[in-house]
């Protein structure tokens, strides 16, 4: 419930997948690297579905 007011989400879910993978045996280092690089993995792929879209949009003749 409190991710709610957190804008997108930011730290909690990176915090959520960093206690899991270390739950798992993965070191703290590692776990909060691979959680950072998770979500600008994510942002990238959305930004890019995002310009696609609005390249095509902006092609289409209403």
């Amino acid at each position: 419930m409190l991710a709610i007011i957190f804008p997108g989400g930011i730290g909690v879910r990176e915090a959520v997948l960093t206690g899991f993978m270390i739950m798992l045996g993965i070191t703290e280092e590692q776990a909060g690297t691979i959680s950072i690089i998770s979500r600008l993995w994510f942002t990238l792929g959305e930004a890019a579905i995002f310009l696609s879209a609005f390249v095509v949009g902006k092609s289409i003749k209403l």
